[in-house]
Parts: C-alpha cells; sequence; structure tokens
C-alpha cells in the first residue's frame, strides 16, 4: 500500500525545546502555497510560528495542578525526546509486518526500556488491529482558518482496510485521562482537517500503567468549544 498524503509540514518546520516553540526551516517563500496560506501573517522575525500548539490548548483548560521545577520539567522532556526518537526509528525503520527496536546508541536503561515497551505495544496492535502503515510525529496546522493551532501528532496506524488510528504514547505514572482524551481531539482535528481520512479508533499507549491500551473517549461538545476559542 502507498504511503498516503498527509499534508502535515514536518519537513519545513523543527521544535525549538530550550523555547517550547515550532519554528520553521527554511524560507516562508520555499513553503508549498496551502502552507503559505496557512501561516501568513504567522511567522514572527526569529522564524517562531505564531499560533498557539496543542500544549498551550490544553493548559489553558487543564492548568497543572502541581508546579514542577524547570529542572524536573527539562529533565522530563529530555527523557521523552530521547523515547520518541527511538520509537520513529523503529517506525520509520519498519521493513517486514511488524516493528523491529534497535536501541542504537541510547544507554539509559530506562530510555531503553520505556521505547521498547512502547514498540512491544504498538505490535501487539498490529496483530489485533491488522495495521500495515505507520507514520510517527507528524505535525500539522490546523487547516480550519477559524481555529488555528498547531501539534504534532506521536502514532498514526493504518490498517489494510485503509482505516486509521491514533495512539498517544504516555510516561507519566499519574494518569491525566481528561486531559489526554482531550489531547487525542485536537490531534485527531488536524489530522482530519488536513486528509480526506477519519481516525476510526485513538488510544493511549503508557507503559508506567496497568493497561497497555486505553480506548479514548469522545469529550463534550463544551469542552471542545473551550479547547478551540
Amino acid at each position: 500500500m502507498a504511503k498516503a498524503k498527509l499534508h502535515d509540514i514536518t519537513d519545513f518546520i523543527y521544535y525549538d525545546y530550550k523555547n517550547f516553540s515550532y519554528k520553521l526551516i527554511g524560507e516562508f517563500e520555499d513553503l508549498p502555497y496551502y502552507l503559505q496560506e496557512l501561516l501568513q501573517g504567522k511567522i514572527k522575525n526569529d522564524k517562531t510560528i505564531d499560533m498557539p500548539s496543542i500544549d498551550v490548548l490544553l493548559q489553558k483548560v487543564y492548568p497543572f495542578i502541581d508546579s514542577p521545577s524547570k529542572e524536573v520539567i527539562n529533565k522530563i522532556i529530555e527523557r521523552n525526546r530521547r523515547v520518541r526518537e527511538l520509537v520513529k526509528a523503529s517506525i520509520d525503520n519498519k521493513k517486514s509486518e511488524k516493528l523491529e527496536f534497535d536501541q542504537g546508541l541510547e544507554k539509559d536503561r530506562f530510555v531503553i526500556q520505556l521505547a521498547k515497551e512502547f514498540v512491544f505495544d504498538l505490535n501487539k496492535a498490529i496483530y489485533k488491529y491488522e495495521l500495515t502503515d505507520f507514520y510517527a510525529y507528524k505535525t500539522f496546522i490546523n487547516a480550519d482558518i477559524n481555529h488555528p493551532f498547531i501539534g504534532t501528532i506521536d502514532v498514526l496506524a493504518r490498517n489494510k482496510d485503509n482505516e486509521w488510528f491514533l495512539f498517544l504514547l504516555k510516561t507519566s505514572r499519574t494518569n491525566y485521562t481528561e486531559k489526554y482524551f482531550a489531547e487525542s481531539f485536537l490531534q485527531k482535528t488536524l489530522f482530519e482537517n488536513n486528509t480526506k481520512f477519519k481516525i476510526k479508533e485513538a488510544f493511549i499507549l503508557n507503559p508506567r500503567q496497568d493497561r497497555y491500551l486505553l480506548e479514548v473517549k469522545e469529550i463534550s461538545t463544551g469542552e471542545k468549544f473551550e479547547l478551540l476559542n
């Protein structure tokens, strides 16, 4: 099955972890026309994309109860970044029916274990839902100009019947289920507003929780409105 056209902007941007922002890699004029339309007037002088991210929208509705130190936050961000790199490598290098895990140059046993469990759980999903194609960490801008926001989807997958599935990969011991459901809605919105496809089911994967595959439930109309406005 040929790779699907997702109309993502992954190849044109990068995430600045120091400033928690998305930035343009090249010049605005080099972007495809449809992206120029979405980003018109929304690129700062330092190439930061001036629109809210999924994280910003979530924080507005689901603010942190605790306020961890900047040092703790930075450690978590760096750990999760390295986990993502390992998962992405397994997906990008998929050559057979299942995903193969390769720790590469990573030495941290905790990072390796988390990434390995994600790959293991995704392989279980492959057999359960007959998944064939995977897309890891694709970034989109909402194509609805009335609700501009940007975000990255952890994992998208398609099965042999051309049905689409969305996976959120989480590593927190604390269960932020409602927030995760809201995040799934925003990711689903990005995907569906940029493609002709619909998400059949969405799941949360968290190796530090009891259930390996938690089905995402629909959030209320009021919550959707609050997130997007």
